[in-house]
């Protein structure tokens, strides 16, 4: 009987979620008549649901006003989801904080923020319209999906600072490792040069699974015998990485001590 609901819409009017939360409360009434008091609604203050859900009796959670919704990871947005999942949001917060000072170091050589930002800006303008994030860790796809989302809606601008209509940008696109090398990875060998790529892997995987001893095929690639599948991953990166080089597509790495809440606040701040 565990059960919290929140409603997350900056500007209180998103359909989408409206839409579902509507839904969601209609069906669970007739279980829970209590509902509305599992219900926190996240909201700008002067957003429409704030008020209606004080009126309602509803827990209200706010952003500054200032934290556009593609910023609100930190804020009570993301923060309060993951809190109530059990997820350590003070680790989270500090890996946050050390990546904000490193990104406010005065030596651009060790500033990665300003590394990545020079490197995308170059590739934009020599004609590397797709800025493709590959992650070899499967778990981390809705980061790459939410990098995705950061990406687009900041650089995709109609017009530039002056008004003048310029439609520029660079398209964000999440593969993941080694899946897609087996769906896409054609293209992005052997079609246009049109993309920048960054890598993004770990030092330590959350599970490292030893092969067997004893195969079942062991004629069938036979390096892979006794090998962890953290070695097997490496070592496909590692290939991966040499072909990009050898096909001049630009690309930048990425490496995360391993998979935790000081990593991704690190990831989410960088």
């Amino acid at each position: 009987n565990d059960m919290l609901i929140f409603l997350v819409s900056k500007s209180g009017g998103t359909t989408e979620t409206i839409a579902n939360g509507e839904i969601l409360l209609s069906a669970l009434t007739p279980t829970f008549p209590d509902i509305l008091r599992r219900v926190i609604a996240i909201s700008d203050e002067s957003a429409p649901l704030h008020k209606e859900a004080i009126d309602k009796g509803i827990a209200t959670l706010t952003l500054p006003t200032k934290v556009g919704g593609r910023y609100s990871v930190l804020s009570a947005v993301g923060l309060a989801p993951l809190f109530a999942c059990g997820v350590d949001i003070d680790a989270l917060l500090s890996g946050a904080r050390e990546m904000k000072d490193v990104c406010l170091t005065s030596s651009m050589v060790d500033n990665p923020a300003i590394q990545s930002a020079l490197t995308l800006y170059a590739a934009m303008h020599s004609g590397h319209t797709i800025h493709d994030t590959f992650i070899f860790a499967p778990t981390l796809e809705a980061l790459g999906k939410w990098y995705r989302q950061l990406q687009g809606e900041s650089l995709g601008k109609e017009k530039d600072l002056d008004g003048n209509i310029v439609h520029t940008g660079i398209t964000p696109t999440v593969s993941i490792g080694s899946t897609d090398l087996h769906s896409v990875g054609q293209l992005y060998l052997g079609g246009p040069k049109n993309v920048i790529t960054t890598f993004v892997s770990c030092k330590e995987y959350t599970r490292d699974i030893k092969m067997p001893e004893e195969r079942i095929f062991p004629e069938l690639v036979p390096m892979l015998t006794s090998k962890r599948t953290m070695v097997i991953t490496e070592a496909i990166l590692s290939g991966v990485k040499e072909s990009y080089k050898k096909n001049g597509i630009p690309s930048m790495s990425i490496v995360l001590d391993g998979i935790s809440e000081r990593t991704l606040g690190a990831f989410f701040q960088f």
